[in-house]
């Protein structure tokens, strides 16, 4: 059986999130890629425009980048 690429488990990781959105770090610590990596990979999705991004801002009043899948209906 062939294993998943990191993009695939990415892909999959954000279509079972309800919402289809994480933050980086939500990303991060499910997947337990490094961070710079994680970039990488998240910017060719970006590019192939399977996913998007916006900005969120917490209860503290911080901004953080979400990153949502794509979907098309």
């Amino acid at each position: 059986m062939k294993e998943r690429t990191r993009i695939e488990e990415i892909i999959l990781l954000l279509a079972n999130t309800e919402g289809h959105c994480l933050t980086l770090d939500e990303i991060n610590k499910k997947l337990q890629i490094n961070r710079n990596t994680l970039l990488v990979y998240i910017h060719r999705l970006k590019k192939r425009k399977m996913i998007k991004s916006r900005w969120l801002y917490d209860e503290k009043g911080e901004r953080k980048r979400l990153y949502c899948l794509e979907v098309k209906t």
